[in-house]
């Protein structure tokens, strides 16, 4: 409840501001844009909250749920990375290899661009094979994990954050336009929140010390604010 909660006033709120004005979208959904940085923010306090959380925690605690924290550090890297190389030391056919979403770019470039078109079913069915392979040689822990997805709502927000993550992946790839770019950073946003609220929601997680919710507002408010500051640097800012 709380997650859905804050779907809908970030929603509310960033949805409505940002058809105020073309500056404020710009700040809102530009790269390095408020959306973006919120993402990251949400990213970075999920990952130092769930480390926190699995340090304290009994080993079976620990075992269980500290995929959560790593995710949420990769996450945080993907999300930051495009600001830390402006310039990447790897490309593929114009593609900047800084991310993990752009790996994924490329490798489905590279599937789309083969030549003849029987290729791009054997390179599926191949994919399908090692897929049911892998599927097979560890059933009995997808079986595992898919009773515990039943009755652990910090697995559950993890695989809806994957679900909205990848529709936002589609939305980069395929739908370039200012309207359905708020949708895409939105939506990031929101796999974010869900990595955090399921950090949160980690068993004996406790409390975190009052330091580090100080700590997380004062930078929430500080993505907030420098939101205008990177939009206009990585691109020109509309005219008021």
């Amino acid at each position: 409840m709380t997650y859905l909660t804050l779907v809908g006033v970030t929603g509310i709120t960033l949805f409505s501001l940002q058809l105020l004005s073309p500056m404020l979208r710009h700040y809102i959904v530009r790269e390095g844009g408020i959306l973006e940085n919120l993402s990251a923010t949400f990213y970075l306090f999920a990952a130092l909250l769930g480390a926190w959380a699995c340090f304290g925690a009994r080993a079976e605690i620990r075992r269980r749920y500290v995929a959560i924290p790593i995710l949420a550090g990769l996450a945080f890297y993907d999300e930051i990375s495009d600001g830390i190389f402006q310039e990447s030391v790897l490309a593929f056919r114009g593609i900047e290899l800084t991310a993990f979403h752009e790996w994924i770019h490329a490798a489905y470039n590279l599937w789309r661009d083969l030549d003849p078109p029987w290729a791009k079913l054997l390179v599926l069915v191949a994919v399908a094979s090692i897929t049911g392979a892998l599927a097979i040689r560890y059933r009995d822990r997808i079986r595992a994990f898919v009773r515990l997805l039943k009755r652990d709502t910090s697995y559950q927000l993890v695989v809806t954050g994957i679900a909205l993550a990848a529709i936002a992946l589609v939305l980069d790839r395929e739908l370039r336009t200012d309207r359905f770019t708020f949708y895409e950073e939105w939506l990031e946003m929101n796999t974010a929140m869900a990595m955090l609220t399921a950090t949160v929601l980690i068993p004996e997680s406790g409390t975190p010390p009052r330091a580090f919710q100080a700590a997380f507002w004062i930078c929430v408010a500080i993505a907030v604010a420098l939101g205008p500051v990177f939009a206009c640097r990585a691109a020109d800012c509309p005219v008021p």
